[in-house]
């Protein structure tokens, strides 16, 4: 599962980069390249939200479970 996770965070660093490369050229129609790059912002913050939550349950489990 980790490494699923990886292949995609490096593909969508590689669209990312792509897209803003032709928004810098100043391409015709950029609405492809904005969507791809909300698209991945949005993937990539739901990918370190859950990363946050996985890392955050496994202290709270550690810590000896006071309870409160």
């Amino acid at each position: 599962m980790r490494v699923l996770v990886w292949i995609l965070v490096i593909g969508l660093l590689a669209l990312d980069w792509a897209a803003l490369r032709d928004i810098a050229k100043g391409e015709e129609d950029l609405w492809a390249e904005y969507v791809i790059v909300a698209v991945s912002v949005v993937v990539l913050a739901r990918l370190l939200e859950m990363e946050y939550r996985r890392r955050r349950a496994g202290r709270s489990s550690d810590e000896g479970g006071t309870g409160t």
